[in-house]
């Protein structure tokens, strides 16, 4: 799919709560997997953005299955881009079933880029997420 074929939503970014910096520690599954499947070295952590409104992985979103200390969970991924940043876009199953942390208003991002400092974000701020 090209980058011309990507649906663009509107959101702001906001803070999590650090859960995703957790499970995404040096060495850890969830960071060894996510790097296997996106074949590149990501940053730990992920950038919230709640978007306008509620928004389906899309149909090609590729679903991954880690398991670590927390259990068994499926994850969707799939490239995404951030204003003008490559990364992929993530939820967890149970989210995009609504029954998540977050509603599915909310996608989070992880990258080899660090968001926020890279296009200076905080909270608050207004980005275009495509995938």
């Amino acid at each position: 799919m090209s980058n011309n074929e990507l649906q663009a939503y509107s959101g702001e970014v906001i803070s999590g709560t650090g859960h995703m910096s957790n499970r995404m520690a040096s060495g850890s599954v969830a960071l060894d997997l996510y790097e296997k499947e996106t074949g590149v070295e990501l940053i730990p952590g992920s950038l919230n953005i709640k978007l306008d409104h509620e928004v389906d992985m899309p149909p090609y979103a590729r679903q991954i299955v880690r398991s670590d200390h927390e259990g068994e969970a499926t994850i969707y991924i799939t490239p995404a881009i951030v204003n003008a940043l490559d990364c992929f876009a993530v939820r967890n199953k149970l989210a995009e079933d609504g029954a998540g942390r977050h509603s599915k208003r909310v996608i989070e991002i992880i990258s080899c880029h660090k968001i926020r400092d890279e296009l200076r974000l905080q909270d608050g701020d207004i980005v275009e997420v495509r995938f």
